[in-house]
């Protein structure tokens, strides 16, 4: 492992982002926790954790976690766009 001085890295999230990109990232990571608490997915099985954080997010939002929607999806995505910094010139 190499550490490298500088600014935090957080990569622009998109619909095809995976669950687990957006449960890494600083802003909709705590926004999603909601969703698991009332998930029936036993995250304490590896094989359907994994499954879950490798999943995109757009096909979360047609059939995955209940009360999870599209427009769930548009919101997460404002908030993490909103909490980006702009690009520099």
């Amino acid at each position: 492992m190499v550490d490298v001085e500088g600014d935090d890295l957080t990569v622009p999230l998109t619909a095809e982002s995976t669950f687990g990109e957006f449960w890494k990232h600083p802003v909709t990571g705590p926004l999603l926790k909601p969703f698991l608490a009332d998930s029936p997915i036993p995250l304490d099985d590896p094989q359907l954790s994994f499954f879950l954080m490798e999943s995109q997010m757009s096909t979360l939002a047609t059939w995955g976690i209940p009360g999870f929607t599209r427009e769930t999806l548009a919101a997460l995505l404002a908030a993490a766009e909103s909490a980006s910094p702009s690009p520099r010139p």
